[in-house]
């Protein structure tokens, strides 16, 4: 059996939030979520938790995707796996090239987002 898999996840919409909430319920996954709105919110879980995996969405209203990412970088800290998604045309190009993010996805794919954390990052 896998351990748990402490996921810090980003999105500003509600309905991504519970979207994801379903697709935990209805899978095998052993995941823990912490579900942050707000960047800034999640940078503070990020200073004060240690977890496995950090999926974010590229747009939201406060600080984009790469900003988060790079916030997060300027921490004295080793940063866990960073895995984005977007709804932009070309999600790599948006996300840059930061050494931490070992994967993007389209928004659309995110039940693809979480197949690839079950199976990259939890075993």
């Amino acid at each position: 059996m896998k351990n748990d898999v402490r996921i810090l996840f980003l999105d500003d919409d509600k309905f991504i939030h519970a979207l994801l909430e379903y697709e935990l319920e209805n899978n095998a996954y052993n995941f823990i979520l912490d579900n942050k709105l707000c960047p800034h919110d999640a940078i503070q879980s990020v200073k004060d938790n240690e977890y496995d995996c950090i999926i974010t969405d590229f747009r939201m209203p406060e600080l984009n995707g790469r900003e988060f990412i790079d916030a997060i970088s300027e921490l004295n800290k080793k940063l866990p796996p960073i895995i984005g998604y977007t709804g932009e045309s070309n999600p790599r190009e948006a996300f840059g090239s930061h050494p931490t993010v070992v994967n993007v996805f389209a928004k659309e794919k995110l039940t693809e987002c979480l197949e690839f954390v079950n199976n990259e990052i939890a075993s």
